[in-house]
């Protein structure tokens, strides 16, 4: 028996999109006024000062979190609320398969396969120097299994099935608190994250995360905005 485990996370991302570029967009605009600012880029100009820039980073990464947010909102509109089901008690358990369907709220008519991936993405804190209090979190996709569905003869209202092989175990259990780095030999445990372009970041460490989460990420072509939701999936 299929148990409902929630909806996708497509409004609450909009929000956060949208919070962002507000907040960014008051940042971009506070700036200026609070320095009396000239827009002067001549930089051989005595009253040329380097914040100039400052104002124009946030306003384009403003502008960047409203596209997000405009995405979030009109896939919302058109797509409308999807649902997760999972066989079971609705709790996925490693080593064991997870199976279940994904319901969406209007009929879709895509132009390629459904693609379903699941996903166990770990956080880790980064730090710029090991003696900088404060650190940067982080977030990887350690391990992934990947799934398509042919849309044919499918309606989606009725569900977009799926049967996902869990792995045994993934990496290093989430550490229960920070283990401090020992001073007499600094160099045994390593963290790094590798960023190529076009290529997603990867991490490479023997440290345990900080937090790990698992989510299902569906996704589907279609003629303008594509359909994508994502899943919370507790794993156990």
């Amino acid at each position: 028996m299929a148990q409902q485990t929630g909806e996708d996370s497509t409004s609450e991302q909009a929000a956060t999109h949208w919070f962002m570029a507000a907040l960014l967009g008051m940042a971009a605009a506070a700036i200026p006024l609070y320095f009396d600012m000239r827009w002067i880029f001549d930089v051989d100009s005595p009253e040329f000062n380097p914040i100039v820039a400052v104002p124009l980073l946030l306003a384009a990464v403003a502008l960047y979190y409203a596209a997000l947010g405009t995405l979030g909102t009109m896939r919302r509109r058109r797509f409308g609320s999807s649902v997760l089901e999972i066989e079971g008690p609705g709790v996925a358990r490693l080593g064991r398969p997870l199976r279940g369907r994904v319901r969406t709220g209007t009929a879709l008519r895509p132009t390629g396969d459904y693609r379903l991936a699941l996903q166990c993405l770990d956080t880790h804190a980064f730090r710029s120097s090991s003696s900088e209090p404060i650190s940067r979190d982080r977030e990887f996709v350690v391990w992934e299994q990947v799934l398509t569905v042919a849309p044919e003869g499918l309606d989606a209202t009725q569900g977009i099935p799926f049967t996902f092989e869990l792995p045994e175990s993934v990496g290093k259990d989430v550490a229960t608190q920070p283990t401090p780095r020992p001073k007499a030999n600094p160099h045994f445990r390593f963290k790094a994250s590798v960023n190529i372009p076009f290529m997603r970041r990867r991490v490479m460490t023997n440290e345990a995360p900080k937090a790990r989460r698992w989510q299902i990420d569906v996704s589907a072509p279609m003629d303008g905005a594509d359909y994508r939701a994502q899943f919370a999936v507790t794993v156990q």
